[in-house]
């Protein structure tokens, strides 16, 4: 679940710094700093995930599967 979040933050972030530029030719300055606060949100949103994820993965090691089992031998 937190790596779909943590890719969907990223491109949002992506599109927000890509809009920058059209922003400042079409409309104010405050609609640059706007896309580049936006990107920034979503930026630190995707880096929470990470984290989250990673926090996640640490707590619940996998489970080992039929291959890796040796106690039948």
């Amino acid at each position: 679940m937190f790596k779909i979040l943590r890719m969907v933050c990223a491109i949002i972030a992506a599109v927000a710094i890509a809009l920058c530029v059209p922003a400042g030719i079409f409309w104010d300055m405050i609609a640059v700093w706007a896309c580049l606060g936006g990107a920034l949100l979503f930026f630190a949103l995707s880096m929470l995930f990470k984290f989250l994820q990673e926090d996640r993965d640490k707590k619940d090691p996998p489970e080992e599967t039929a291959e890796n089992d040796d106690t039948d031998k």
